[in-house]
């Protein structure tokens, strides 16, 4: 059985998405019904008897690893997605060095006019230094922040400018702003994309990383119910 048959593969995010490409074990027995957490069991059982046994008891089997951090066999597990996300998102992606990655080149290629550009402004958090707490609803505030993110569409123009006359894009990139999206493929097992969704599905995330996370964890759910059944009573 196909394991990414008749399951959701893609969720947008504004104008950007979430998308699952790849798993590891595509390939699963029928009788797992899709789920590809039933692999683990199997795994770990290579340090004992090695026998399979019914799926009642391997969902148990599951529970105990997980809540006893018993974490090697998970990492037989791995994800694959493309993402379409804003630069200044990517950045906090790359704080998760256990990924593998590839991203998209400014380099070789011409990024597209494509900016995130929020339509609620966030207050800075008085008590969190890094985070936010309420929005912004003063009139002039809000018409500056407009005028800040007219501001990158300018930026580009000038970018496209200085292509045209022949500026290399390794250079001509430089000045572009940190909203504009960019894509990567994004590679992760599930013992260390657990640890990522524990830290940036948590309500003290920035919104727009946490909004990537809880993509990433729907996406993934239909293939893993049981670990995220005891995943989510523990956090």
């Amino acid at each position: 059985m196909d394991a990414l048959s008749n399951i959701p593969l893609e969720i947008r995010i504004g104008a950007g998405y979430v998308r699952l490409t790849d798993v590891m074990p595509r390939i699963i027995p029928v009788e797992y019904n899709g789920m590809i957490d039933l692999k683990i069991p199997t795994i770990a059982r290579t340090s004992t008897t090695g026998v399979n046994k019914s799926i009642a008891e391997d969902i148990k089997l599951i529970e105990f690893l997980y809540k006893n951090e018993h974490m090697s066999p998970f990492e037989f597990i791995e994800f694959e997605f493309e993402l379409v996300l804003p630069i200044f998102v990517d950045r906090q992606l790359a704080r998760h060095r256990t990924a593998s990655v590839n991203e998209f080149s400014g380099r070789y290629s011409k990024f597209a006019e494509s900016f995130a550009e929020p339509s609620v402004i966030r207050k800075q958090a008085k008590v969190n230094r890094q985070g936010s707490d309420g929005t912004i609803e003063d009139p002039e505030t809000l018409a500056l922040f407009s005028k800040y993110m007219k501001g990158c569409h300018e930026q580009y123009q000038m970018y496209e400018e200085l292509l045209a006359k022949g500026v290399a894009k390794e250079q001509a990139r430089i000045g572009l702003p940190l909203n504009l999206y960019t894509k990567k493929m994004w590679k992760m097992d599930l013992r260390n994309l657990l640890h990522f969704l524990e830290l940036r599905t948590d309500e003290h995330a920035q919104l727009e990383i946490r909004e990537y996370a809880d993509a990433i964890r729907k996406l993934i759910e239909p293939l893993i119910p049981n670990i995220l059944k005891v995943f989510n009573s523990q956090i």
